[in-house]
């Protein structure tokens, strides 16, 4: 992803959004730093889209899917 898609907010800020983000639904943060939720939907998903490319799943052969939920009478299909 290029740098011209991300917002100019510094480094600092993106890691107290990614940090808040944890915790706080982003409309909140929103309102606490004076932000349109846009601009910190850009910062989260810049890194998270950096993070996806940046991991080698080249040697992954097998998934495990948990579906204790299936018991709570969830239609996943």
């Amino acid at each position: 992803m290029a740098i011209k898609d991300r917002a100019n907010f510094t480094l600092l800020f993106d890691a107290w959004i990614i940090t808040l983000a944890k915790d706080i639904p982003l409309n909140a943060i929103s309102r606490l730093v004076g932000e349109h939720d846009t601009s910190l939907w850009c910062i989260l998903h810049y890194y998270v889209d950096y993070a996806i490319e940046a991991q080698d799943l080249s040697n992954v052969t097998m998934i495990i899917v948990d579906e204790t939920s299936f018991k709570n009478v969830h239609n996943y299909k």
